[in-house]
């Protein structure tokens, strides 16, 4: 029963999605009086200087199940990740639903 009821959510939860794209719904970076283009080159700025300041730092991660492998991981993805956010709202950004 309780496989039935996750194959539904799953199934709900992928349509929902589906919709989303479909109707041109999607989360973005928005700031009134602001081109697309002005947006990317903001985004790409933003990008550039979190990345200069957390680099990619990769760290082995072993497994502990044997059946699985052990993985390369970037330590500083998150921390670079928050600093373009940060970076983007500095510049008047708001991450939003937008077309």
């Amino acid at each position: 029963m309780l496989r039935g009821c996750r194959r539904i959510q799953v199934r709900s939860l992928v349509l929902v999605s589906v919709a989303m794209v479909m109707s041109g719904c999607t989360m973005a970076w928005v700031r009134p009086n602001t081109t697309a283009e002005q947006t990317h080159d903001d985004s790409a700025d933003c990008n550039i200087r979190a990345y200069g300041k957390y680099p990619e730092r990769m760290v082995r991660i072993d497994s502990t199940s044997r059946n699985q492998p052990s993985r390369d991981e970037d330590t500083n993805s998150t921390l670079r990740d928050e600093e373009a956010k940060y970076c983007m709202r500095q510049k008047g950004y708001t991450y939003q639903m937008g077309r």
